[in-house]
């Protein structure tokens, strides 16, 4: 697990990933308002799409009671659900557009992702339903978000976003070193 703020190693020596985040999460006493997304992608099979719904359901939960977000504030997006739920790059682009207008800069988001991503030697993505998303779109979309952001890529192909995504303000934490893993 690489984790780095604004371009610097912020992980401690042998932290596990959901050590750091209970430490940088910001408490509920902040006065900005606490929001978290789950976008659990294109699950390539039956055996994924179980572990996925395991992941998912259990870190919503987590969420909501470890970390006390309101229940209004955890969204899920998934590869089963219809609608704006569904984890799809038009509904994150409406969303995340949603948010830009929301979210000050005394805000967090947190946003994880979960599933599979690919790395083709010139981008990563994220898998999605339907067209993925680029490191260099999710970029565009979260840089004029004006809160706090702690992202999670929990995929394989993950580090192409931590130079991506990695500025000011924002904890960036990948499952891979390099783009091959």
């Amino acid at each position: 697990c690489r984790v780095m703020e604004g371009g610097a190693p912020l992980a401690r020596e042998g932290e596990s990933p959901l050590r750091l985040a209970r430490r940088r999460v910001p408490a509920p006493a902040t006065a900005g308002e606490r929001d978290a997304w789950v976008v659990s992608g294109a699950a390539g099979g039956e055996k994924y799409a179980v572990q996925q719904q395991k992941l998912r359901a259990g870190l919503a939960v987590a969420l909501k009671t470890t970390f006390t977000f309101d229940d209004a504030n955890v969204a899920v997006l998934d590869e089963d659900s219809r609608g704006g739920s569904q984890a799809t790059a038009e509904n994150l682009r409406k969303l995340l557009g949603d948010l830009r207008r929301r979210l000050t800069r005394d805000d967090t988001l947190l946003l994880v992702l979960l599933g599979h991503g690919t790395f083709d030697g010139a981008d990563a993505k994220f898998n999605l339903v339907g067209p993925d998303l680029r490191a260099a779109e999710w970029k565009g979309l979260l840089d004029a978000i004006a809160g706090r952001l702690v992202i999670v890529d929990t995929t394989e192909s993950s580090f192409p976003f931590l130079d991506e995504l990695s500025q000011r303000g924002r904890v960036v934490i990948t499952a891979t070193d390099s783009a091959q893993q």
